[in-house]
């Protein structure tokens, strides 16, 4: 029969569907205006208009039969029949349609339904529906409504119906799909997950997939449904790569900005991100989102995946999570259950029933084209009497499929058991290939970390000398020169194999893994002794260490012919990386695994965990935490400390990785130098052949690069310990539990996270607060928690469930909201403190106690609760200490602290025992009682640990430190975990002071610094042995420090005005420069010496002499032009020119021989940084919003602009190289720069993580003292020729600009500057700028 020609519709039909209610105006408007002008468009292409709306013309649904759905269906399924345009219109409102009750039900269920019910109710459904037994199968009827009464009776049919299909799927007489056809999904109610769960081979991956293929029908069809099916590839067992894919593809679907770069990065900002976009799914409108995870027992363990703190604990509306877990796994299970407890959310899948079991073995024999007789059912029937699990039907369809009707039935066998059918699926391979190759490829399979790619297993079995000299027992091979096995073998044993195996993404490649998790047991005990699994992994090693690749020839014994063949494998060489930017991930993953477990532990050091070119290969491909993971696996089973010290280390380098998307190999190299240098001394075996690695490779790089001389960063194993990320927004808040086990923490946006401090993982995401979280405090031994914020509540948390108990909400919202919280635990009090008040509540019933009220003109900064006394102490802005009663809130003492009336306090602490309070302000700690911490940036909040010896501080940088309150604090980039019970074996750099007043010998060999918390004294330290010399007394305060390397002098310049002028060689002498009008200096050096006051300067000759130079009274004074300038900085030059910056931004040089002062084009703020080259031809101006500017002075004329956008954020300090060719700079972004003084070009930047004050050249590179307590000694080395894609910045997240000023002209602004300008007129080249962006 031969089809008609298709022939096209010309007729476009198209169905109107909504509601009733609120859509009667939409529909008039489409027909007095949509509708004919269509018609015109139409008809004028030859097209018929048809639009059918079944709701038009009546004010009310009419449906006496109950056949509006069934006809709306049909007129749909004709509209896309015969439309040949578009078929479907849906107009949405706020309102849900009317539903309808069902109109059929089949005859079993009808009865189900009517056992439950009796009474009115049951007379009701008997009386409203009547069997058809014509119908097959026999359904029940609803009968015809009757007029006015029925929309009161279809309320009542329809309550019944409802609370009967809840009873009877409770009874197990209705599923849940039919039970949900009687009642709407409640969509607009916050819900727990949903849990499937069943013995291994029960059938919950396919009624998983069944469900999500369901799910638009059951929901609505714009629902959208993500799956995945978990430890089916790499990127689904780690929980890391799963949350952040999820995201990522809710976000597509849903139209939503993508995750930061930084949630991107860590698993728990991305725990974070999904909760938050789950609510924003909730709210976006009527689409609804189903997250299906099949088998979260397959997840990886790391980063805390099988204590599900990922998991939401409620699902907001039309935010839905079906789970399916094994109960094969009973401490996952039970961890799950910890998270949600609830009976009602978990749903078995249960064994099949012996009918439904023969439907699914019939309808695979028919996907195959087989079918069986009836004798061999009968014995299918008799094998499996009750049913079983889905698993063990498909294992005897294997069988079955392959049952001839001849075959007789003594050959009929079906396992009673999967372990049975796996056993007999065994047996068959190894009599159809031999046992010796099953066994082996079955083995490598097993014994591999992700599986083996087919090309992978033909490599290795052609390595396998058993294998080999089996299949060659019986004929010589027939190449002498290339050994490999016979394709057609592997062919042969791979397709009966058939779907024991199953494919799997991993590496980036296809691989094979065993189907169930059993037959891998199975394979286990039946191939894998101990010494069989030593020499799987040890063939394994080999071939993903390319032992016999590149034309490397391994010899073959063949004892049947008594001869050995020295042939080439022809394997697949493996090296690290294929090219610049493809890694060979399948060896940096499986090469440290097989290297441990075949007890190969010096090719494991030497090769991979001592490899610096490994390390930085796998970072770069898989991240930090991968390379972290397998240096965890391998000091587990060696037990060698210095692998320990490098895994930490990798950890302390996980925040600079991580925060760009391409991290380049330089910063990995510098980092680890800059961390392990100081124990190399200590560990030269794995540590010491590390930084020489690092060293070479520094040497050889073909880019520009620091390279650290000295270590500088925070070292491994000291007292930072690892790096906390989960934040978005800067910490307001944090509390420790009393066992130092639990962190709880608060941010500006008013996230909350909790951490279990032992396994560093998150344990629970806090939502609830709508604004900044002020305050935490942790009681109950750790499983409570109270958080105040700006939303004005407080809010009582579960800290086991990462529940909210209850809220305690402020009606007053024009009172500040609190700030502080205190809870006496004895008494089940809360106390909660504002600026100028404190209010009592009991915890068990939220009900105010007192409320004690302050003075408005002296806020309260601080607030603490002395339990066992009684007491309350507040601490005003002032410095006022107030001491009130906790029981009646009446005052009791006050006092006015010492050294707080120039700093605010921001933060406090209490220390129990000893009953002291630590304050916190913008520059650090203050102890009292005790000697300060310094900390670097503005301190928000901070905890202390049970025994006091931990401090935990959080910043306005979104830091958290931990330090111990007798050690020398550090600073972390992000938020960081500290340890400072540790001291290593390091030798300090400097015991640097944290004052900003320091300096340095021109070789860094000198550092003098004034000394911690007496700024009288100034403490010189020998950089070469590591000496402290006696301090030197000046009497007064230090205010800026200046050597004189030739001269061998140092300058101290005092508060007071007074200069201090001490030789290095005899600092018994002496001299002093009285000050003019008792300002406040600012000195440079060296043949003259230049005094910059506030707005007054002298130039005085510093005469060499006998046994110490002579400086007599001052050569030049001059005062600043501009009225109310002060000088912030000044640089003093030959021929007794002085350079001065002010505080405003003005840049002046002054010609004191021709008392001229020449005004340069100014900043837009204070200058901070000003400095010359060595031969005087250029200087460099830096201010305090990030502007450089380079200056050549023999033309007196502005050569560069360099102004990062958000690189930089403020100059601190720079210096030029000695031969003017570069220039380092050092900014408040924690970073020192590199920049090409001849092109303004950036060459390198390098993260410091802290902030440089003062730096100074050496003869190939510089050292610089830092507010972090530290001194860095670095050499910069510059290639000829640099790469063209090099990015100085690849390594940072930023843009500059630089502009170049052309030197055309040079006569003519010389000339102008040999004229000078008296007067102080600025003098302009007038000059077009070139300028390029540098990202």
């Amino acid at each position: 029969m031969v089809p008609l020609p298709f022939q096209p519709s010309s007729l476009v039909r198209v169905f109107i569907s909504s509601v009733f209610s609120d859509m009667a105006t939409e529909r008039e408007t489409l027909l007095e205006k949509a509708y004919p002008e269509a018609q015109a468009f139409c008809q004028k292409h030859g097209l018929m208009l048809e639009v059918i709306d079944l709701k038009w013309g009546i004010s009310e649904p009419v449906d006496p039969d109950h056949r509006y759905a069934q006809l709306s269906l049909e007129e749909i399924e004709a509209c896309q029949k015969l439309s040949a345009g578009p078929t479907f219109i849906g107009l949405l409102g706020d309102n849900y349609g009317h539903q309808t009750v069902p109109r059929l039900i089949t005859e079993k269920e009808f009865e189900a339904l009517t056992l439950q019910l009796a009474g009115d109710s049951a007379q009701l459904l008997t009386e409203r529906y009547r069997r058809d037994e014509n119908a097959l199968p026999t359904c029940c009827v609803l009968q015809p409504a009757d007029g006015q009464a029925w929309p009161c009776l279809e309320r009542r049919l329809a309550s019944a119906l409802r609370m009967v299909a809840q009873k009877a799927e409770g009874c197990g007489l209705l599923s849940p799909e039919r039970s949900h056809c009687y009642h709407r999904q409640n969509n607009e109610k916050t819900h727990k997950a949903l849990i499937l769960y069943g013995p291994p081979g029960c059938g919950k991956t396919a009624v998983m997939c069944k469900l999500s293929e369901r799910v638009q029908a059951a929901l609505a069809h714009d629902t959208v449904a993500v799956i995945r099916l978990l430890g089916t590839s790499q990127l689904s067992s780690a929980i890391h790569s799963l949350l952040r894919d999820i995201c990522l593809q809710v976000c597509l679907a849903f139209d939503f900005p993508q995750p930061p770069t930084q949630a991107k990065q860590a698993g728990s900002d991305l725990v974070l991100f999904l909760s938050k976009l789950l609510l924003a799914v909730s709210h976006c409108g009527t689409r609804t989102l189903v997250l299906f995870l099949d088998s979260v027992e397959r997840l990886l363990p790391g980063n805390g995946a099988h204590r599900f703190h990922w998991l939401p604990e409620d699902c907001p509306p039309k935010a839905h999570i079906i789970i399916s877990i094994s109960t094969a796994e009973p401490d996952i299970l039970k961890a799950l259950q910890h998270v949600v407890p609830e009976a009602e959310a978990y749903f078995e899948v249960e064994p099949l029933p012996c009918e439904e079991g023969e439907e699914m073995l019939e309808m695979l024999l028919a996907s195959e084209r087989r079918r069986l007789s009836p004798a061999q059912w009968a014995y299918f029937h008799q094998s499996f009497p009750r049913g079983g699990q889905a698993l063990l039907f498909k294992l005897a369809f294997r069988e079955a499929r392959k049952w001839a009707s001849y075959t007789p039935p003594s050959e009929l066998v079906i396992a009673s058991t999967a372990q049975d059918a796996m056993h007999r699926l065994c047996e068959r391979l190894e009599k159809s290939h031999g046992t010796l190759l099953v066994a082996h490829v079955l083995g490598y399979i097993a014994s591999s970390q992700n599986g083996l790619s087919d090309m992978e297993l033909k490599d290795i079995l052609s390595l396998d000398d058993e294998v080999l000299s089996e299949i060659h027992h019986c004929y010589f091979p027939s190449s002498k020169t290339i050994l490999r096995l016979p394709p057609l073998h592997w062919a042969r044993l791979r397709s009966d194999m058939g779907e024991c195996l199953a494919e799997q993404k991993a590496d980036g490649f296809t691989l094979l893994r065993f189907a169930h998790r059993q037959f891998a047991e199975i394979v286990q005990n039946r191939y894998l002794s101990k010494q069989d699994q030593i020499k799987r992994h040890f063939l394994l090693a080999d071939f993903f260490k390319g032992t016999w690749s590149w034309g490397m020839k391994k010899p073959l014994t063949l004892p049947h012919f008594g001869r050995t063949l020295n042939a080439d494998r022809r394997v697949a060489p493996q090296p690290l990386c294929f090219s610049d930017s493809v890694a060979n991930l399948r060896t940096l993953s499986e090469l440290p695994f097989h290297l441990l477990n075949a007890g190969r532990i010096e090719e494991l050091k030497q090769d991979v965990l001592g490899n610096m070119n490994w390390i930085s290969c796998k970072i770069i491909a898989s991240g930090t935490e991968s390379v972290v993971d397998d240096f965890a696996v391998c000091a587990e089973g060696i037990g060698c400390p210095e692998l320990r010290l490098v895994q930490d280390t990798l950890l302390l380098l996980k925040p600079a990785v991580s925060s760009v998307r391409c991290p380049e190999a330089s910063i990995i190299y510098t980092e680890v130098l800059a961390r392990l240098l100081g124990f190399v001394p200590s560990y030269p075996e794995v540590i010491g052949k590390l930084c020489q690695q690092c060293r070479s490779w520094c040497g050889a790089c073909p880019y520009p690069v620091l390279i650290p001389l000295c270590g500088f960063l925070q070292p491994a194993s000291g007292t930072l310990h690892t790096t906390l990320t989960g934040f978005l927004k800067g910490i307001t808040a944090m509390a420790l539990s009393s066992d130092y086990r639990l962190l709880v923490a608060g941010s500006q946006d008013g996230s909350m996270l909790v951490w279990n401090m032992e396994v560093l993982e998150m344990l629970h995401a806090l939502p609830g607060h709508s604004a900044e979280v002020r305050c935490v405090k942790v009681f109950g031994k750790g499983t409570c928690a109270v958080s105040a914020s700006m939303d004005h509540s407080l809010r009582i948390w579960n800290l086991i469930s990462g529940r909210a108990r209850f809220i305690i909400q402020d009606t007053d919202i024009e009172e500040d909201p609190s700030h502080h919280l205190h809870v006496d635990e004895g008494h089940m009090i809360v106390y909660s403190s504002s600026d100028t008040k404190i209010h009592a509540w009991r915890l068990e019933r939220a009900e105010l106690i007192f409320q004690i009220s302050g003075e408005a003109c002296d806020a309260w900064m601080c607030s603490a609760v002395f339990s066992p006394r009684l007491v309350i102490m507040t601490v005003s802005e002032g410095g006022t200490l107030r001491l009130w009663n906790s029981n009646t809130g009446k005052l009791r003492s006050k006092c006015q602290l010492p050294g707080l009336q120039e700093e605010t306090p921001a933060s406090s602490v209490l220390i129990q025992k000893e009953r002291e309070m630590i304050l916190a302000d913008s520059k650090g700690f203050h102890r009292f009682l005790a000697a300060d911490l310094e900390h670097e940036g503005v301190v928000l909040t901070a905890v202390i640990s049970a025994g006091n010896s931990i401090i935990v501080t959080g910043s306005q940088a979104a830091s958290i430190q931990m330090e111990y309150t007798s050690g020398a604090p550090a600073l972390a980039k992000e938020r960081g975990v500290w340890n400072l019970t540790h001291k290593h074996g390091q030798k300090p750099l400097a015991p640097v002071s944290n004052t900003g007043c320091a300096a340095l010998s021109h070789g860094g060999n000198d550092v003098c610094f004034t000394q911690p918390g007496n700024r009288d004294k100034v403490i010189i330290w020998k950089a070469t042995g590591g000496e402290v010399c006696d301090p030197l007394d000046t009497s007064a305060q230090v205010r800026c420090l200046e050597i004189a390397e030739q001269n061998q002098l140092l300058f101290t310049g005092l508060v007071s005005g007074t200069v201090l002028v001490f030789p290095l060689n005899s600092r018994q002498d002496v001299a002093c420069i009285p000050p003019p009008e008792s300002q406040k200096p600012v000195i440079k050096q060296e043949e003259q010496l230049a005094i910059a006051y506030d707005d007054f300067v002298l130039v005085l000759d510093v005469i060499p002499a006998d046994p110490c130079p002579v400086i007599n009274k001052p050569t030049y004074t001059f005062k600043t032009p501009i009225p109310g300038c002060l000088i912030s900085k000044a640089a003093v030059l030959a021929d007794y020119r002085v350079l001065c910056g002010t505080t405003n931004g003005d840049l002046l040089l002054y010609d004191c021989p021709r008392a001229q002062v020449f005004p340069l084009e100014g900043h837009r703020s204070r200058i901070s940084c000003l400095e010359s080259s060595h031969g005087e031809q250029w200087a460099v101006s830096g201010c305090e919003d990030s502007l450089q500017r380079l200056w050549d002075l023999e033309f007196c004329q502005q050569e560069k602009n360099t102004a990062p956008a958000f690189l930089l954020k403020g100059i601190c300090c720079a210096c030029f190289s000695k031969d003017a060719k570069y220039l380092y700079t050092a900014s408040l972004d924690q970073s020192i720069t590199v920049w090409d003084v001849a092109s303004g070009a950036l060459l390198a930047t390098q993260c410091i993580y802290t902030t440089a004050n003062r730096i100074v050249l050496t003869a190939d590179g510089f050292v610089a003292t830092t507010k972090g307590d530290y001194t860095i000694r670095e050499k910069f080395r510059c290639p000829k020729t640099t790469p063209p894609q090099y990015d100085p910045l690849q390594n940072i997240v930023a843009t500059c600009t630089v502009k170049s000023r052309k030197k055309d002209g040079e006569n003519s602004s010389k000339r102008q500057c040999n004229q000078g300008n008296s007067c102080g007129s600025l003098t302009d080249s007038s000059k077009l700028s070139q300028m390029c962006s540098v990202a």
